[in-house]
């Protein structure tokens, strides 16, 4: 693929269809980043390694549910997760700093509490999300009958109207 400024995105791809490798590069043919991928057994990707030789790898429970991700070299980091028997995520340990969640009857997020800074959410008698209160910083959300998105006002003022052709 060539974009209008001339640089290029070249895929290459596997039997299945998975990207396996990701090059981009300006017009004159010098890479700009590269990336290749690696999927395990059922799919999941199992390591996305960088042209800098940096590697970020991912490993899964038994569900198939994202249990750790690590990253190599200058941005390092390890972050480990773990979830309920219905899969909602209960905890996101990134470096040594913990974020909990906490669900409704429901399965919908009711709080995200980032080492003590606490997020909450409401949502309609249709799940769709209302409110996100970031320590006080509320964004709301509107929905029409047909649950299409209509409006959303950010914390940090103004508005953002959705419209829909068809």
């Amino acid at each position: 693929m060539t974009h209008d400024n001339g640089t290029t995105a070249v895929h290459s791809y596997d039997a299945a269809g998975r990207t396996t490798q990701l090059v981009n590069a300006k017009s004159d043919a010098t890479t700009i980043c590269s990336f290749g991928y690696e999927y395990d057994a059922v799919g999941n990707p199992v390591s996305v390694a960088e042209g800098s030789g940096d590697r970020v790898t991912y490993s899964y429970d038994a569900l198939n549910q994202l249990a750790r991700e690590q990253r190599s070299g200058d941005s390092a980091y390890d972050i480990t997760y773990t979830y309920d028997a219905v899969g909602n995520r209960l905890t996101k340990v990134d470096s040594g700093a913990r974020t909990t969640y906490a669900y409704d009857a429901a399965n919908e997020l009711l709080t995200e509490d980032a080492s003590g800074t606490l997020t909450t959410y409401t949502y309609d008698e249709n799940g769709n999300t209302l409110t996100t209160d970031a320590a006080g910083a509320v964004t709301t959300m509107t929905w029409s009958y047909e649950d299409e998105m209509l409006t959303v006002k950010p914390a940090t003022g103004g508005r953002v109207t959705m419209t829909y052709d068809g």
